[in-house]
């Protein structure tokens, strides 16, 4: 049996493919065996004969290697590629350098996650709680610095704020519920990551957190009654909070939302963004920039509405085009993933990366209320490659391994 087994296996170029294939080999030998043994053979004569049930050693392994070759999609590598690149649309040529260093960092990160083999992550994925709970602690107790209210701690020429935890806390919630622990264990930790979250105070991560935690539940393997449960409690609970934060908010706070809801009568305070972006919109052409002054950010958080003014809106929906094929095409492959954690990695992964391309992109038109969220690929900076990154490596070391993790 082992000869036969090798001589299959040698034909099969990945190396994480044949033990997988050396086990279902085995396996299936020694039940075909029992059943021949059965019939009255001996155990050398049942494993003679299951094994030329097999057919020939060399016709199996070529056969193996093709449904187990490592599979790169290279559509989503084709669009990862445009997107980086059309990140230096916003940019001047003196941001071009550190862009250059970030774009190989996010590389090189998409190199290295698809070679990894991801199920190695999900032993530790307690820890990833671990890590980014203490990341948490140091930030509300320890920051280095304030920038707009918000702590952050410098680490050499990095810094890293709450949004930093978010790609981590992807694979501790895909382990979580790959491992199917307890939900009120769950449901505990993520309270107390989201209390760590308002303590900063940092809304954006308190909010990309959520949705992305009650997205990977609402596709665990949980029962429906216990997702609908969870869901009128949270409604409830989330209602509740929101009906306190109003009746308590300062005043400028609900000129925030006010100036939302209509900006014509905050044209001088909170309104005055909403109606910029009105008139950027209305001015802009399909091809070609526009002299529009008013809108503060246009690298980082109003990229997208960076691109119209300079651009015009052909190549503006030619980026968001691109955007909403990543969703889609990794919306496809969680389909096809049998691996449960696999599954939940990629959903939690493009939940996050969906929420910034969906916000940024609505709240350029007035759609969405005004936040501090960068758009992937896009947005100058680190983290947003970094974000897209994991969601490309993770997609495509996902999709290498399909076809031999159950």
């Amino acid at each position: 049996m082992e000869r036969f087994i090798q001589q299959v296996t040698k034909l099969i170029r990945s190396k994480e493919a044949k033990a997988n294939v050396a086990e279902e080999l085995t396996q299936h030998l020694t039940l075909a065996q029992k059943k021949h043994m059965e019939r009255g053979l001996s155990k050398e004569e049942a494993m003679i004969k299951a094994i030329q049930d097999m057919g020939s050693p060399i016709a199996l392994g070529e056969s193996m290697n093709k449904i187990h070759k490592p599979k790169l999609d290279w559509m989503l590598i084709a669009a990862f590629c445009v997107l980086l690149l059309c990140g230096f649309l916003p940019l001047e040529v003196q941001a071009y350098p550190k862009k250059v260093f970030t774009i190989l960092l996010g590389v090189g990160l998409v190199v290295v996650l698809y070679q990894y083999d991801y199920l190695k992550i999900a032993k530790h994925s307690k820890w990833f709680f671990v890590a980014s709970i203490v990341l948490l602690l140091l930030l509300v107790y320890f920051p280095t610095y304030h920038i707009n209210g918000i702590p952050e701690l410098k680490l050499g020429a990095f810094s890293i704020d709450s949004l930093w935890t978010l790609p981590i806390l992807v694979m501790g919630w895909a382990g979580h519920f790959a491992e199917k622990r307890s939900l009120f264990g769950g449901f505990a930790v993520f309270a107390f990551i989201s209390l760590l979250f308002m303590l900063q105070p940092h809304l954006i991560a308190f909010i990309l957190h959520t949705i992305m935690f009650m997205i990977i539940f609402l596709c665990s393997k949980h029962t429906i009654k216990t997702k609908m449960i969870t869901i009128v409690t949270s409604a409830l609970v989330g209602g509740s909070f929101i009906a306190f934060m109003l009746v308590n908010a300062m005043e400028y706070q609900l000129a925030r939302i006010y100036g939302f809801i209509n900006p014509t009568n905050y044209a001088e305070g909170f309104g005055y963004l909403y109606i910029r972006l009105q008139h950027l919109n209305s001015e802009a052409k399909w091809f070609g920039a526009i002299p529009f002054e008013g809108i503060p950010e246009l690298q980082t958080d109003f990229v997208f509405a960076g691109i119209i003014r300079s651009y015009g809106f052909g190549l503006a929906l030619f980026i968001a085009v691109l955007l909403f094929f990543c969703i889609i095409r990794l919306l496809v492959m969680i389909q096809k993933i049998r691996d449960p954690f696999g599954r939940y990695l990629l959903t939690g992964n493009v939940t996050l990366f969906a929420t910034q391309v969906v916000v940024n992109i609505g709240m350029t038109f007035g759609i969405l209320p005004i936040m501090e969220i960068s758009l992937p690929f896009i947005s100058y900076g680190l983290m947003p490659t970094i974000i897209a990154a994991m969601m490309t490596g993770f997609g495509l070391s996902v999709w290498r391994r399909k076809s031999y993790v159950i």
